[in-house]
């Protein structure tokens, strides 16, 4: 755990215990980190190291350990730290000097902690050479040289301390939608099963499926009379690392990877993406992260308003209580009041006079409004279009038949043609298509001319096998193609026409973000109009929290594809579903809707479970206004070959 997570866990509402085993461990491990920050005795520091581990991992039940005295007889917890534990997990309070050394620590010192590599000894010593007491002065010291003249740092260390405040300051913004859902789904699954709650739903950003979530809200629908109960139930669970503020309506968390069944762990990435978002050192700090959630506790009938109304977006929550103005109500939290019975009342009290809803459906039909689905609320559009009752059928995740651009280990995946295969074939699609890297891209280990179109003897191969089986299965044969200078393709023209599809992709980030605008939307617009180009890939090469993509005018490039496809010639757009990228950006999906360029929505899959990151794909695709119409993975696999031979417009 480091800096961020850095208080003392509060006392469980009930007790004793007052503590769990895990908060128990963390306490531990804090002080153990104060400590050596203090430069105390070493075996004292170790002694609350060693402690900690030992409570980690720890099977026996930690309560019946304190009740019979038998805590002291385990290895690693000394009489002193026993009775330390004891005292607290009966009383509910942390030895005095625990909390005098959390309280004399520079808070800055703590939030050093959280950088990447930096440990309490080293942030030690640049606070008494440098006078270093936060990330601020860190940052300054590092960029005016003075970290490197230090005796065992340097420059190659002061540069990693650089990197590690931005990757550190991209960590705490916001997380990935992926990360964030993980968090939010897990929470909402355990409150949902405590007993006397009637239904629990995650609001926010969660539920709008924005590309990051900042924080978690649950609105929680439970009757009254139980508050008290489910409130202490929710402080009682495991993955809560701290408590914020906790009363019987609304409680204020921060979970941990604890709030997971099974150890959380991150899907495979290519190297290209890890080393954008900051390679192992980010795959620690997921590990070790936490996130903050709200918990809300609401009566049953009240739930629909409250879940509206922190589902937002803030833009579209005023575009709904101007609609509810200008029929003579009041939307809030709380309900939809008419004014004439609400005058000076505020609250639940004015809540007594709204209209009744089972559902947020009934918010909005009262409104004279059709229903806006969460992903659709950004004030886009939306409320203007449920009005007119012109909304659009969204994609759903059950019309997926396949996706083109997925990776075997012919190039940087994990798994092979025929594994990748059996995996789509047991998720339901029809078609999947295999669209390794080509040559230029070394990084990936970017496929030969000659093991690429051995490559496309194996796929019509399988393709006749399970013709003959009477499958409904094929795969498609392409290759993701490095876009070189002048919008040119990586393999000639001779290779390329032995393929099924090309999906041109921008991976020299360094050449083409150092370009204008200008330069840039130009070279996609020639490697557009080559022939063997189907798809664009993630156009504009961004990666979430890792790096910003380079510049370009889509709006430009979407109109040029536009022309194409009205001549009959496919030029689709790639939704790269990579939570990492999510690229192009739902803005940009609307627009590629008005204009009929064709959107596929591609996992670009580097294992097995990287297909099942199309759900992110799907989601996006639905907060852009795409329906089963838009996008090209809701064609059969006789359909999608006969637009890939261009028999269809």
């Amino acid at each position: 755990m480091g800096g961020g997570g850095f208080s003392l866990p509060r006392p469980r509402p009930r007790g004793p215990p007052y503590f769990g085993r895990n908060q128990v461990a963390s306490a531990l491990h804090q002080v153990g980190v104060l400590l050596e920050l203090a430069d105390a005795n070493v075996f004292r520091i170790r002694s609350y190291q060693n402690g900690s581990r030992t409570l980690g991992t720890l099977t026996d039940d930690l309560w019946e350990l304190v009740q019979t005295g038998r805590l002291v007889d385990i290895k690693g917890i000394g009489k002193g730290l026993a009775s330390a534990i004891d005292q607290a997990m009966r009383d509910g309070a942390w030895p005095n000097d625990w909390v005098e050394l959390h309280e004399n620590t520079p808070p800055g010192m703590l939030e050093m902690l959280d950088i990447p590599g930096l440990g309490p000894k080293r942030i030690r010593m640049m606070h008494e050479a440098l006078g270093v007491t936060s990330i601020a002065d860190l940052r300054e010291a590092c960029e005016s040289g003075q970290v490197a003249e230090l005796k065992g740092f340097g420059a190659k260390s002061q540069t990693k301390l650089l990197d590690g405040i931005d990757l550190l300051a991209r960590f705490r913004s916001r997380r990935r939608l992926d990360v964030g859902l993980m968090y939010g789904e897990a929470f909402q699954s355990r409150v949902a099963a405590i007993d006397g709650v009637q239904h629990a739903t995650l609001a926010g950003s969660a539920r709008r499926r924005r590309e990051t979530i900042g924080d978690l809200d649950l609105v929680v629908a439970v009757e009254e009379e139980n508050h008290n109960a489910v409130a202490e139930a929710i402080l009682a669970l495991p993955g809560i690392a701290d408590v914020k503020g906790a009363g019987s309506s609304k409680i204020s968390l921060i979970l941990d990877t604890e709030i997971f069944d099974e150890a959380f762990a991150l899907p495979h990435l290519d190297a290209n993406v890890l080393d954008a978002i900051g390679g192992a050192e980010y795959e620690s700090m997921e590990a070790g992260g936490t996130i903050d959630a709200q918990v809300r506790l609401v009566p049953p009938e009240v739930a629909p308003f409250t879940l509206a109304y922190f589902t937002g977006s803030k833009e579209h929550n005023i575009a709904m209580r101007q609609r509810a103005i200008d029929l003579g109500f009041r939307l809030n939290e709380f309900g939809l009041i008419p004014e004439a019975l609400a005058r000076d009342l505020k609250g639940m009290d004015a809540a007594v006079h709204s209209l009744k809803a089972s559902s947020e459906a009934d918010i909005y039909a009262h409104l004279g409004l059709a229903y806006v689905p969460p992903e659709l609320r950004e004030d886009m559009g939306e409320v203007t279009a449920a009005m007119e009752q012109r909304l659009p059928d969204l994609l759903d995740a059950t019309m997926v038949q396949g996706s083109l651009h997925n990776h075997t280990n012919l190039s940087d995946g994990e798994a092979s043609l025929e594994v990748m295969a059996d995996a789509a074939q047991r998720m339901r699609w029809s078609w999947l298509g295999l669209a390794d890297h080509s040559p230029t891209l070394v990084i990936a280990n970017g496929a030969s001319a000659e093991d690429l179109l051995a490559q496309g003897a194996t796929v019509r191969s399988a393709n006749q096998e399970w013709a003959e089986q009477g499958k409904d299965f094929r795969l498609f044969h392409g290759v993701e193609s490095d876009v070189l200078e002048g919008g040119r393709l990586d393999h000639p023209d001779e290779v390329l026409n032995e393929l099924d599809y090309v999906v041109a992709s921008v991976h020299a980030l360094g050449r083409w973000r150092g370009r204008d605008e200008q330069t840039n939307t130009e070279e996609l617009l020639k490697a557009i109009d080559q022939p063997a180009t189907t798809v664009l890939g993630h156009p504009t090469g961004r990666i979430l929290q890792g790096r910003d993509g380079y510049e370009v005018d889509l709006m430009a490039v979407l109109d040029h594809m536009a022309e194409h496809n009205a001549d009959g010639r496919l030029k689709a757009m790639e939704l790269n579903a990579s939570p990492y990228r999510l690229d192009l950006d739902w803005r940009h999906c609307k627009r590629a809707k008005e204009l009929g360029v064709p959107v596929v929505i591609n996992p670009d899959a580097h294992s097995v479970r990287g297909l099942t990151d199309m759900a992110y794909g799907v989601m996006a695709a639905r907060r852009g206004w795409l329906g089963p119409g838009d996008v090209l993975n809701t064609l059969s696999g006789e359909a999608m070959a006969a637009r890939l031979r261009g028999d269809e417009g």
